[in-house]
């Protein structure tokens, strides 16, 4: 399930216990799609806050021959 949400099997697992104090089974059953969209979130507002990548060469296109 790790590589499917992204997620450490150890964070699965917290988000599991967790789940299951706050709500129960069905805590249980929405845990890992919670702690996916979370990390997603998350690493998206990472990402948005990085500088931008700047590129230092440029790209030449073949001259056309002209006739």
């Amino acid at each position: 399930m790790g590589s499917f949400t992204g997620l450490n099997p150890i964070w699965i697992f917290i988000a599991l216990l967790i789940g299951l104090q706050i709500a129960g089974f069905i805590g249980v059953v929405v845990a890992v799609p919670i702690a996916g969209t979370l990390k997603g979130t998350i690493d998206a507002l990472r990402s948005f806050n990085s500088p931008p990548i700047v590129v230092t060469e440029m790209i030449h296109k073949p001259s056309s021959i002209e006739d």
